[in-house]
């Protein structure tokens, strides 16, 4: 409700900068309409995977139209597959964000109008990891959907705190399994208790960074407090907060990032050279993990009960061994994979193409009716 209410201050900034294209975030579901009245052009510009706004063509192509089944025969196979796959617990995350939970418009409404009503679509992302959703969508909404790259800063800045810098410095070379969610993705205190204790079942040294939600109850925070600080001897720490986790996941000793399949968590650890271990939390997530796991074979995930997604200590231990470990046909394959992954990442010259083939589509877009 908050950012609908700056819809005039928008467009009163866009009428007196009078831009010939603005790019904009699909919350701001609304921007095509203020730019179409002012002549300028808009741009979706599309944080996530490509397939997760794929997938939303197949609960709708756009606000007012139903999904058909002439519809569900036109998605690749691997992307149909993947929808169907979903479990109860993944659906029901999705679901949360096609719901009003406010009066104002959710979260789906937004992504499917931007979508429709906008000009083109910028997704951060490259043909090599996906083509076909990438060519579905713009297939789908008869614009251009054009693939920016992955937009990796050249070199993250900062430092490592000094104390965990200094914890890191002991161990050797792709041993760390450094844990991590963002500042928005939360597990329960429960949960993270049963991944600090898959993660000392490993034998590989470990640091976690976790933290409980901001508003949790004084009792929860207490409990969750209690568990910051060295385990397993000083093999692992798990500390909350945040702390440089582009600069962690570049250093020597860590090996393997287990992460919430975050398009930045994913990107990071991959430039990084770390083995790849998905606990996706919510809504695109679970479509980054697909994406990972089941395409490129880039990645494993921790199983998980399919009705409501609790994870035992057990599965944490099989899908971090399987990485990290030598002698697995799964794990060879997913090794060798995130390392050509890696190898396209990091070709300048092919990420500087697509910074290129993006501006010639927005002056196409300019010059365009």
């Amino acid at each position: 409700q908050a950012t609908d209410a700056t819809r005039p201050q928008i467009a009163k900034i866009l009428a007196k900068l009078s831009p010939q294209v603005v790019v904009f975030d699909f919350i701001q579901g609304w921007v095509p309409e203020v730019a179409e009245l002012l002549g300028i052009k808009s741009v979706y510009f599309c944080v996530f995977h490509a397939i997760s706004i794929a997938s939303t063509i197949l609960f709708g192509v756009t606000p007012h139209q139903r999904p058909s089944l002439w519809r569900l025969r036109l998605p690749p196979r691997e992307l149909l597959s993947i929808c169907l796959s979903l479990k109860p617990y993944e659906l029901r995350s999705l679901l949360y964000y096609a719901f009003r939970t406010s009066p104002a418009a959710s979260h789906f409404s937004r992504l499917l109008s931007s979508m429709a009503c906008c000009d083109a679509i910028a997704v951060r992302g490259s043909y090599e990891m996906e083509a076909a959703s990438i060519k579905y969508v713009s297939s789908q909404y008869r614009k251009p959907v054009l693939p920016t790259g992955v937009l990796l800063p050249k070199a993250p800045s900062g430092d490592i705190e000094p104390k965990l810098d200094e914890w890191l410095n002991k161990f050797p070379k792709g041993n760390v399994v450094f844990c991590s969610f963002g500042s928005e993705a939360h597990l329960s205190v429960k949960q993270m208790k049963e991944l600090v204790a898959g993660l000392e079942m490993t034998g590989f040294p470990f640091l976690a960074v976790l933290n409980i939600p901001p508003h949790s109850p004084k009792a929860k925070k207490q409990e969750w407090e209690a568990e910051i600080g060295e385990k397993a001897g000083g093999r692992g720490m798990v500390c909350s907060g945040w702390v440089n986790q582009p600069l962690i996941m570049r250093h020597p000793a860590v090996g393997c990032s287990i992460n919430h399949a975050g398009v930045s968590s994913i990107l990071e650890a991959v430039e990084g050279g770390c083995q790849l271990v998905m606990l996706p939390l919510r809504a695109d997530q679970f479509l980054s993990t697909k994406l990972m796991v089941t395409q490129l074979r880039a990645a494993v995930k921790i199983h998980r009960r399919a009705l409501d997604g609790w994870f035992t200590r057990k599965a944490v231990r099989k899908a971090v061994r399987t990485v990290m470990v030598d002698g697995s046909k799964k794990g060879t394959l997913v090794r060798a994979n995130v390392a050509k992954l890696r190898e396209n990442l990091l070709q300048q010259e092919l990420q500087e193409d697509y910074t290129k083939g993006f501006i010639t589509m927005l002056k196409e877009l300019v010059a365009s009716p």
